[in-house]
């Protein structure tokens, strides 16, 4: 809700106040082993020893079901005016994040996400891609991971303003 209300109070969020156009709804509870359950060590000799995977009760959005219009009828179908880019967070339909952006938007986005590469490749793979070169969204939302941001390794070989790369030189290893 915070990226809504943000893009809102930028006149970004243009079809907030319309009727829904989406639908979140609660599936059945299911069990899921994190990535980071791969980074212990101790299967197959000491499967008692990992910890239990978590339940959790996943989401799903959909669109909501209108009337055909002349033009949806013909094929004319409209290009989303929002893109979303990320990283697996957003990427992963598990956490449905990209459903909760459409329902609260009331929009459709196009999703440039991707698994297993961090935030910054995604959006300059976005912004060079074809998609981008024919159709600039109204909006563009980036999900970045903070860890993301805390360190230098994580800006290396990006381009970066020289006042920052100054700033990010100056910054002592804890």
């Amino acid at each position: 809700r915070a990226v809504t209300d943000a893009m809102k109070a930028k006149g970004l969020a243009t079809k907030v106040d319309q009727p829904a156009a989406f639908v979140t709804t609660a599936q059945p509870e299911t069990r899921f082993a994190g990535d980071l359950l791969s980074f212990l060590p101790l299967e197959p000799m000491f499967p008692s020893l990992m910890p239990k995977s978590d339940s959790y009760i996943p989401v799903v959005t959909k669109a909501i079901e209108k009337e055909a219009s002349a033009d949806a009828l013909l094929g004319d179908e409209s290009v989303p005016e929002v893109a979303v880019v990320g990283t697996s967070y957003t990427a992963n339909d598990r956490w449905n994040f990209q459903g909760y952006l459409s329902e609260f938007l009331n929009e459709p986005l196009a999703d440039y996400s991707k698994e297993g590469i961090g935030p910054f490749p995604p959006m300059a793979q976005f912004l060079t891609g074809p998609d981008y070169a024919s159709h600039k969204p109204r909006a563009v939302i980036w999900e970045i991971p903070e860890r993301s941001l805390l360190g230098k390794a994580a800006l290396a070989g990006i381009p970066l303003p020289e006042s920052l790369t100054t700033k990010l030189a100056s910054i002592k290893p804890r």
